[in-house]
């Protein structure tokens, strides 16, 4: 099967494509009427060109005029100089409203290339290729690009929809497991705060999960698992396109603590780790204010620790979690706008700062420090 999946984002005008295919990889020529006539710009990671090198060049020849940058990006300079570097690239090149930007590459090179196509000439159109799990579930199929300012995470960005989102989930093979686990997390989330039937699928295909090869079998409880989290991404999105119809968003679920923690880790913690310890805490918060049960507590947990993601870190205290709460504050229109699951499927939103939410944070850091954790990955060490 060529086309395994077509998800369509509708806003008014702002319409595009999320698209899964098993053959992108081995053919990229046989889907040119997606790509554009005009100048192209490849924009691809080290990584990605050492393992991908022919499906690159293919692609590449699909276009009469293209050009390939291979540029490192992670957090550390997930920046708008790596924006003005690219700006400066389309721009000597003479590229224009007609030409486009092609990502093929992880969430932190995808922020600067959408990033960069916004503000180029007030916006030219980018194909965007996700070769991770996190790209492939989020961050490569939302409208959202976020930038560091210094160890500031997610300062400065853009809303800027894709001309297509094209994945092909055969990029996983490559995929140092570590980095499969991040984007569990994410995919975790989304069964947590949105969908009791994902977290359902999660709970009892947990050691697949971590094995590449059911992630293109269409006929796989798996590949129903990444189906389901991106349609609950895109229904999301879908409601709040801009996020400025309400500062409540569920898919914020995860990502309070979470960009403090990474910021004061200097970024030993990757996205999605810190994700995980911010669902930990999130969970238990829910659970003291009795709005969750132990049971959907544990469970919850249990998925987290199983799959080999972390609860706790030393970066986690009393006092970055005040300062991650006052900066949501600022993000998220005068309120902290805090997510909480009710129960598996279904969440809700804390929205001040107290006496009791201080002293169950106080709490949970204690309770969630002394549970035994099973990490998988030798990507950091979580103090």
């Amino acid at each position: 099967m060529d086309n395994f999946i077509n998800v369509q984002v509708k806003k008014s005008e702002k319409n595009f494509t999320i698209s899964i295919y098993d053959d992108l990889i081995s053919n990229p020529g046989k889907y040119m009427n997606i790509y554009s006539p005009g100048k192209t710009m490849i924009i691809v990671t080290p990584s990605v060109y050492f393992h991908y090198r022919k499906f690159i060049d293919e692609l590449s020849n699909c276009f009469v005029s293209s050009i390939l940058e291979v540029i490192c990006i992670k957090e550390h300079n997930k920046d708008l100089f790596a924006v003005s570097y690219i700006c400066n690239l389309a721009n000597n090149l003479g590229f224009g409203k007609n030409d486009i930007f092609i990502s093929v590459c992880g969430g932190c090179c995808q922020d600067v290339v959408t990033t960069a196509a916004a503000l180029y000439k007030r916006g030219i159109r980018v194909i965007r290729i996700p070769t991770t799990l996190i790209g492939a579930v989020d961050a490569g199929i939302g409208i959202k690009s976020s930038l560091n300012i210094g160890a500031q995470k997610s300062t400065v960005g853009t809303f800027y929809h894709p001309y297509s989102v094209l994945i092909d989930l055969n990029f996983l093979h490559t995929l140092p497991s570590e980095y499969m686990i991040c984007g569990l997390a994410e995919i975790i989330k989304i069964g947590i705060i949105l969908d009791a039937d994902l977290f359902n699928l999660i709970e009892n295909n947990l050691e697949k999960l971590l094995q590449c090869k059911y992630y293109t079998q269409p006929s796989s409880r798996i590949f129903e698992v990444i189906y389901r989290a991106i349609n609950g991404m895109v229904s999301q999105l879908e409601i709040n396109f801009y996020e400025d119809i309400s500062f409540e968003r569920l898919m914020d679920f995860g990502h309070t603590f979470s960009n403090v923690l990474e910021s004061d880790s200097l970024w030993t913690i990757p996205h999605g780790f810190a994700v995980s310890i911010d669902i930990a805490l999130s969970l238990y918060l829910s659970y003291r204010f009795n709005l969750l049960s132990y049971k959907d507590l544990e469970r919850s947990l249990s998925i987290l620790i199983n799959i080999g993601l972390p609860i706790f870190s030393k970066y986690l205290t009393q006092d970055s979690c005040l300062r991650a709460l006052k900066k949501a504050i600022l993000h998220r229109g005068g309120e902290i706008n805090l997510v909480i699951p009710t129960a598996i499927g279904k969440g809700t939103f804390i929205k001040k700062i107290d006496d009791n939410l201080l002293n169950y944070i106080n709490d949970g850091l204690k309770y969630l420090s002394d549970k035994p954790q099973k990490l998988l990955t030798n990507i950091t060490k979580v103090g």
